[in-house]
Formats: C-alpha cells, sequence, structure tokens
C-alpha cells in the first residue's frame, strides 16, 4: 500500500512544551520527538542551504500513520520514531493537540485530516482512532482534481499564507491515501523589535561572502541568556506573549561558529543540554529579518534512517486497509 505524507510548519515550539496527561509519557514522548529530529537534521542538512521542518508535524503524521502499521514495517517505525520507550503515544498526541488548539495568547492551528481514493476500501477502525487519538477528519478525494480539496483546507488553516500546498498532476489515480498534517503559528513577541531600530547591517554567511540585510535590534534588554564559553556561543529565547512559546536562538561568537554549531548539534544529548541552564540577563540582540521555506521528499531520507519496508511494495499497513 502506497499513501503521501505532508507536513508544512510556519514556526514551530521547544520540545519540552508538552504539558497535558502523564508527565512521564509527556517526557517520553518529548525525547523520542527530539531524538527522531536530531536524525532527521544530519540527513537533510547536507548543503549548505537553509533547512526549516517541524519536528512536530512530521513524527505525529507519522506515528499516526503507525496505527496501520503490521509486522516488519511497525517494527521499523518503532525504532525510528523512538516509539518503544512510550508505551501510549497517541493519548499522548491527542492531550498535545487538544491542549495547542486551545491557546488563545498566541494563535496555533494544529490539523490533520486524511483523504481517501473513492475506489479504495480504509477500515473504519483506522479512521475512527485517527479521530478519536489526532482529532483527525476524513474526506474522500475527487479524482478528476484531487490535489483541490487538500489545497482548499490547507489554505483555510494557514490563513491563506499556503494557498497551494500541490501543483495540479502531484496526485493520481494510483494515490490510495493522503495524510496531511498542518500546524500554523502566529505569536507576537512578549518585547517587540522596535521598527526604528531596524538598520542595514552585514550579514556573514558560509564561505566567507557578505550580504546587506535588514537587521533587527533588541537594545540590552532583560531575557532569558545563556553565555556558553565551553562551545563559544550564546542563547538567548525570545518568548511569545504567554510566556508558553519561546524561540530560542543559538548565536556563535565567530563569523565561521555555525559549523561548530551544526557538530554539536549532531547529537541529540548535545542539543538538549545547549539551550538548558538559560538565566536572565540583559543582553543586545541582533537578529535578520528572515524568510524560509522548504520542500522535502521524506522517503529516501526515512529510508535511509531505517524505514524502509514504508516504501517498498512489500509495506504491511494491513491495519489501514485490511490488506496491507
Amino acid at each position: 500500500m502506497g499513501f503521501l505524507l505532508m507536513c508544512f510548519a510556519i514556526a514551530i515550539a521547544a520540545s519540552e512544551q508538552l504539558v497535558s496527561g502523564d508527565d512521564q509519557q509527556q517526557l517520553g514522548l518529548s525525547r523520542a520527538s527530539s531524538t527522531f529530529s536530531q536524525n532527521l537534521y544530519q540527513k537533510v542538512a547536507v548543503k549548505e542551504t537553509n533547512v526549516v521542518y517541524s519536528p512536530y508535524s512530521i513524527h505525529s503524521a507519522l506515528t499516526m500513520t503507525y496505527l496501520g502499521a503490521k509486522g516488519t514495517t511497525a517494527t521499523e517505525m518503532t525504532q525510528v520514531l523512538g516509539l518503544n520507550s512510550v508505551s501510549s503515544p497517541h493519548q499522548t498526541y491527542h492531550d498535545l493537540i487538544a491542549d495547542w488548539n486551545s491557546q488563545h495568547s498566541v494563535e496555533v492551528h494544529t490539523c490533520n485530516a486524511i483523504f481517501i481514493n473513492p475506489y479504495e476500501m480504509v477500515l473504519p477502525t483506522f479512521i475512527d482512532q485517527t479521530r478519536d487519538y489526532y482529532l483527525a477528519t476524513a474526506d474522500s478525494l475527487d479524482l478528476q482534481e484531487p490535489e483541490k480539496v487538500i489545497n482548499v483546507l490547507v489554505a483555510n488553516k494557514t490563513n491563506n499564507v499556503i494557498p497551494q500546498m500541490l501543483k495540479p498532476g502531484t496526485l493520481d489515480a494510483s494515490t490510495v491515501l493522503v495524510l496531511v498534517n498542518v500546524l500554523f503559528f502566529n505569536g507576537t513577541w512578549a518585547r517587540q523589535f522596535r521598527r526604528a531600530s531596524t538598520t542595514q547591517a552585514d550579514f556573514h554567511q558560509i564561505g566567507g561572502t557578505t550580504s546587506k540585510v535588514d537587521m533587527m535590534h533588541d537594545f540590552e534588554s532583560h531575557k532569558r541568556v545563556k553565555r556558553d564559553n565551553t562551545n563559544d556561543l550564546d542563547v538567548v529565547a525570545l518568548s511569545f506573549l504567554g510566556d508558553r512559546f519561546s524561540l530560542y536562538v543559538a548565536v556563535p561568537r565567530k563569523v565561521d561558529g555555525i559549523t561548530s554549531l551544526e557538530t554539536l548539534l549532531s547529537s541529540p544529548q548535545n542539543a538538549e543540554q545547549l539551550f538548558e541552564g538559560l538565566d536572565f540577563d540583559y543582553f543586545h540582540l541582533s537578529i535578520p529579518k528572515f524568510k524560509i521555506e522548504t520542500s522535502l521528499e521524506l522517503d529516501s531520507v526515512l529510508s535511509a534512517m531505517g524505514m524502509a519496508t514504508a516504501f517498498t511494495p512489500s509495506a504491511d499497513f494491513s491495519g489501514i486497509n485490511g490488506s496491507g
């Protein structure tokens, strides 16, 4: 059985933001998602380009798919997703989704949806489980314009930031099932950057080139900071209104320090320790205004991570369609 998995994120929150349900389950799922994210990053950040993705979107969509996996397919997914240390990942994700969708200080929309080929059979139990655990909706694909209904959903859930997720011709009559995960985040900084403080400044890129960019400044404000002399970098947390969500920025002190930072982040344990131990201090932050868009083909990446069977004719998703 084949399936198409799509993931999108405008912004993400730190994995430690899991707050609902049993603490041990939250911690286990948080660590599983973090480790998965670091392993994924090593596969996709292979060129000197900017990469943005949501660990939550990819991990939760795959975990939702895992509901229907059996045999070797399920075993490989368990290992890659780190679910062997989490006894109830689906219920924990349910609690997280419900919690995020109830936020008021920031705008967070997370949506899961299933689109089914009307000529294919999908087990009612799978549809029920994805609805109960992941609040997923189910709809049929119009095989004349299969991309249209998906694009309408994504545009609606992202306030039209993503008007066209799929180009015409992306799907065809052989598509059995489409799983969609959407994460939209729109927050206001707890301490906003003053527009009048934005200036043109040099931005140093890998390779030694320099370009002029609009640089936002926050002068000597009181914020959570970690001065990491061991790794020759600083970490600062920029909070959004409500203090529930934050953007963590790691700032190398050397112009070419990004390479050392990426090496440091290659270990999930290092990544976790890097963003711990922040204290309030005065800090002058300059950060460029930026926009990043990334499109990733994940089948080969996930196969290389150990989830190969899921993308072969021998994949066993009999928990989805009853036949594999």
